[in-house]
């Protein structure tokens, strides 16, 4: 298999691999790989394909950190913590110890609550725990 396709291939399974990983770290060196693919599609040498690698995404990883405490510094959330305080639509009930379904700008998230909240009533969401969110009854604050 020629050089450049392993590079390749590692990026992409990198950037699949940050879908599973929170973080937002593996996808830069995805993206470090890729551009070492390129550079060995071109015939650069191996100690430059590895430069490469690591400057992109050291570079990458350290402009993203920038950018997200930056964001955090100026009051605004990103990633699913920018939907704390929102309002959803409960599309299956939320029956606890169960949990139900909300739909917030456009998403369908699972969530949990401490009463139980039928179909169509408005949530606020409290809280993300782990891949589901935390909400009350809208009325109920």
């Amino acid at each position: 298999m020629p050089e450049h396709m392993i590079w390749f291939i590692a990026g992409v399974v990198l950037i699949v691999l940050e879908i599973f990983v929170p973080g937002f770290v593996i996808v830069w060196f995805g993206f470090g790989a890729i551009v070492a693919g390129f550079a060995a599609f071109f015939g650069a040498g191996h100690l430059v394909q590895i430069l490469l690698f690591l400057g992109v995404s050291l570079v990458s990883v350290f402009l993203a950190q920038m950018f997200i405490k930056k964001k955090e510094r100026q009051g605004l959330r990103v990633g699913a913590e920018r939907l704390i305080g929102k309002r959803a639509k409960v599309i299956r009930s939320i029956v606890p110890p169960d949990m139900g379904m909300v739909k917030v700008e456009g998403e369908q998230w699972c969530a949990t609550a401490d009463e139980e909240i039928k179909i169509g009533e408005m949530v606020i969401i409290d809280a993300i725990e782990g891949t589901h969110l935390v909400v009350h009854r809208e009325n109920n604050e």
